[in-house]
């Protein structure tokens, strides 16, 4: 049975910049919090726990695990992660993308809140466990242990009683942030979330918690219209997602660190197990060696069947973008853009992203022109 949350009531943050929580737990441990102008409060990052199954691959697997064993807190996780990037180009890769974010987030300010939950963990310390914003905490987190930031960094933080992992997969898969493997772990959480499996504490392998996805997908039939609607791919791409688990834990953190395809993940299971960690370096040395070609990120798969009479995957895009600029018409009546330019920005772990991003909404932007011109003069 999932863990009863309490709920706190934060209204108290309103009269003070720094409070104490006592009276809402009891008499345990004080927690410096700082209220937010812009809604949420600010916490040290010590006093943030984070959710052992999240479907983000962001630590190499043996510091996961040491992390959340409590057996080193973030800040050696973080300059074990520094050490062992050193004579890996993919892991320093990451890690700047990381630290990028965190200085995004040092020079330009927090626009919105992480998400979570409080919770009393054992008798004394009143923590917030973080859903959504991992990155951004581990950003933060390696300036202080590289001492850019010598005092504790705080993350503004938010209570949100929705299923946090819907809005997680909701928030992540529809700006098309994640990787093949992060998106077959989401289906995972959603198969066994219907399935009424919650996640054991006390697992050992977190992968293999996801891999009982594999046996309960086919037992529930009536799960597949759910996660077509809510990831817009065919039954049969989901399948093919989900098998990505079906690579053993090493690999799969590789292929997340390497953001491959599903397709690319997919020929590599085509092989024996012994021969599949030698065609997964392979994939990964053809694509360190080919600087000029663009990393293959995953791309979101379409149903097979069109709504309209254009192809599938621009009906979607075009009713997705359809709905978007209804929503930023309402929104932003005034043209002003910042505030939001700024949050996708810290959403973005690559810059050049950024100016790929910029790059598609001219060209867009251009073609709309186009067609605005083509129907005047009819």
């Amino acid at each position: 049975m999932a863990k009863q949350r309490k709920k706190i009531d934060t209204s108290i943050l309103e009269k003070s910049s720094e409070v104490s929580i006592e009276g809402l737990f009891g008499d345990q441990a004080n927690v410096p919090m700082e209220a937010s102008p812009k809604g949420g409060v600010n916490i040290p990052l010590s006093k943030i726990t984070l959710n052992r199954f999240h479907a983000r691959q962001i630590l190499p697997l043996d510091i996961k695990k040491r992390f959340f064993l409590g057996e080193i807190d973030y800040k050696q996780a973080v300059l074990d992660y520094i050490e062992l990037s050193k004579n890996d180009p993919l892991l320093q890769k990451r890690l700047n993308c990381l630290r990028e974010l965190g200085n995004s987030l040092l020079i330009e300010g927090q626009i919105n809140p992480v998400s979570g939950n409080w919770q009393k963990n054992g008798e004394e310390v009143v923590t917030f466990q973080l859903e959504t914003g991992a990155r951004r905490f581990w950003g933060l987190a390696i300036l202080h242990a590289e001492k850019t930031i010598e005092e504790e960094p705080k993350l503004k933080v938010s209570e949100i009683s929705e299923n946090l992992l819907y809005r997680e997969i909701s928030e992540n898969y529809r700006r098309e942030d994640l990787s093949a493997v992060e998106i077959g772990i989401s289906i995972a959480s959603v198969i066994l979330l219907e399935a009424g499996i919650s996640p054991n504490a006390e697992v050992d392998n977190v992968l293999d918690y996801y891999r009982e996805a594999l046996n309960h997908a086919n037992r529930t039939p009536e799960i597949w219209d759910k996660l077509e609607i809510l990831f817009s791919i065919s039954h049969e791409k989901i399948k093919n997602y989900l098998q990505i688990l079906e690579l053993s834990d090493d690999l799969v953190f590789k292929a997340a660190l390497n953001r491959f395809s599903e397709k690319r993940i997919r020929n590599v299971l085509l092989l024996p197990k012994f021969q599949q960690e030698s065609a997964l370096f392979s994939e990964i040395n053809e694509k360190e060696t080919a600087p000029d070609k663009e990393p293959e990120n995953i791309t979101r798969q379409v149903p097979d069947e069109p709504n309209s009479d254009s192809p599938a995957h621009i009906d979607i895009l075009a009713n997705h973008i359809h709905d978007w600029f209804e929503l930023v018409n309402k929104e932003f009546a005034d043209g002003n853009f910042k505030d939001l330019a700024k949050d996708l920005s810290s959403r973005l772990e690559d810059p050049a992203d950024l100016d790929n991003l910029a790059r598609r909404l001219v060209n867009l932007s251009r073609d709309i022109r186009v067609e605005q011109t083509r129907r005047r003069q009819y």
